[in-house]
C-alpha cells in the first residue's frame, strides 16, 4: 500500500514519493537534524562519506547503463509501434502503476481532475516546511527529458541529481533502491513516452538547516543504504513478487512504518502504521494482527481493496491512498494484487493501534 507517492522525486517521493509520504517529512526530529547540520559543518567527515558513496555509485551507474544499452534500440521500436506485452513501455507501465502511479507528482489537491499529469507542483507538507514535489514529464527544461536512463537510475538509486545534489528524503529513493535495473531502464521509456508538460520546479519553503541539501549526507550516512532487493529462495515466486511490489515499487513501509529519532524506519514496527502518515492522515497498520491490523482480511479482501478502494466492511478508503490505489494499483494484474496480499499477510503480526493525538 502506499506512502507516498513516486512518487519519482525524482527530480521528489517518486517524493516524491514521487511522495510526500515521508523521509524529511518522514519524521527526522529538529534536533537531530541540526545536530546534523553542526556536525556536517565542524568537520568532514560526512562530505567524505559522500564522496565515497558518488565513487561506488559511478561503478553501479557504468553497470546500470550497460545494462540498459540491451534495450535502447527495443525502446526506439515500442515507442514507434505503441504498446506491446513485452515492450519495455509495456513492462514500465507495470512497474509505474505499481508505484502507485506516482501520484505525488499530480498536484490533484490544487488543481484537481484536471491537474497536468506529472507535472510536479503538489505541495508536500511537512514539520519542516512545505517541499514540491518535482516535474518528471519528458520536458528536457523543465522534466527529465534531458536525463540518460543511468541519471534516472542514480536518482531513483542514490537519491542524487544529475548535478550531484542530494534529494530530499520525501522522494522514497530509500525504498526504490530496490528495483532492479531492468525495472528502472523500463520504468524511463514508459515515462519519456508520455506527454511532455512545461512547468518549473519550485524551491522548498523551508527555514535552515531544512532547506540544505548537503545536511541529507549525513542523514544517509545514519539511515540510508543502497541495495537490491535479492530473490529468497526459501520462498515461492509469488512470495518474492510480493516482496519485492511492496518493499520497492509501492514502497509501503515508507507510510505505514513509524520512524526513529533520526528519521529513518523503526524496522521493528514494519509495517505496523504510522501516526504521521501522508499529508497529516494516520498510517493504518498492516500487517496480520487481528485486533489492530489486518489480521481477519483474506486475500480476497485485500486483492478487492486493492483494485477498488473497497474495505471488507464496505467503507471505502480516503486521501491519497485512494488516489494510489486508482491511479496505480488497480491497474495491476491480479497475480500482482495476489503476490502483494500474501506477502502482507506473512508478516509477522504486530499490535499497534494507529490513533492520532497519542
Amino acid at each position: 500500500m502506499k506512502r507516498a507517492g513516486v512518487h519519482v522525486g525524482v527530480g521528489g517521493g517518486v517524493a516524491v514519493p514521487i511522495a510526500r509520504l515521508v523521509g524529511l517529512a518522514g519524521r527526522v526530529g529538529p534536533a537531530a537534524l541540526v545536530a546534523l547540520a553542526g556536525l556536517l559543518a565542524a568537520t568532514s567527515a560526512a562530505p567524505a562519506v559522500a564522496s565515497e558513496r558518488s565513487a561506488s555509485s559511478d561503478v553501479r551507474l557504468a553497470q546500470s547503463d550497460e545494462a540498459a544499452r540491451h534495450v535502447a534500440e527495443e525502446i526506439a521500436r515500442a515507442k514507434a509501434a505503441g504498446f506491446g506485452r513485452t515492450t519495455p513501455l509495456e513492462r514500465g507501465r507495470r512497474i509505474f502503476h505499481a508505484t502507485g502511479g506516482c501520484t505525488c507528482h499530480t498536484n490533484f489537491p490544487g488543481e484537481g481532475d484536471g491537474a497536468p499529469p506529472l507535472a510536479g507542483g503538489r505541495a508536500l507538507e511537512t514539520p519542516f516546511g512545505v517541499y514540491y514535489s518535482t516535474n518528471i514529464t519528458p520536458d528536457r527544461e523543465t522534466g527529465i527529458g534531458g536525463w540518460q536512463t543511468g541519471d534516472f537510475v542514480r536518482a531513483m538509486r542514490e537519491g542524487l541529481s544529475p548535478s550531484g545534489e542530494h534529494y530530499f528524503p520525501v522522494f522514497p529513493y530509500t525504498s526504490f533502491t530496490g528495483l532492479s535495473d531492468a525495472d528502472l531502464a523500463d520504468l524511463k521509456a514508459y515515462l519519456d513516452s508520455l506527454p511532455a508538460v512545461r512547468r518549473a520546479n519550485r524551491a522548498p519553503e523551508a527555514w535552515p538547516p531544512f532547506s540544505w541539501r548537503f545536511v541529507i549526507a549525513g542523514w544517509k550516512v545514519l539511515n540510508f543504504t543502497s541495495a537490491r532487493i535479492e530473490s529468497d529462495p526459501a520462498r515461492d515466486a509469488a512470495w518474492n513478487r510480493g516482496r519485492y511490489l511492496v518493499e520497492a515499487a509501492a514502497h509501503c513501509g515508507e507510510c505505514h512504518t513509524p520512524r526513529t529519532s533520526s528519521g529513518g524506519l523503526d524496522r521493528t514496527m514494519w509495517l505496523a502504521g504510522s501516526k504521521d502518515g501522508p499529508e497529516g492522515e494516520l498510517a493504518p497498520n498492516i500487517t496480520p494482527d487481528e485486533k489492530t491490523g489486518i489480521g481477519e482480511w483474506s486475500i480476497n479482501d485485500l486483492v478487492w481493496y486493492l483494485e477498488t478502494g473497497l474495505k471488507p466492511d464496505g467503507d471505502d478508503t480516503q486521501g491519497l491512498m485512494s488516489e494510489v490505489i486508482r491511479h496505480g494499483y488497480a491497474n495491476l494484474s491480479r497475480e500482482d494484487r495476489e503476490a502483494i496480499a500474501g506477502y502482507l499477510l506473512s508478516q509477522p503480526p504486530i499490535a499497534n493501534r494507529v490513533r492520532g493525538g497519542d
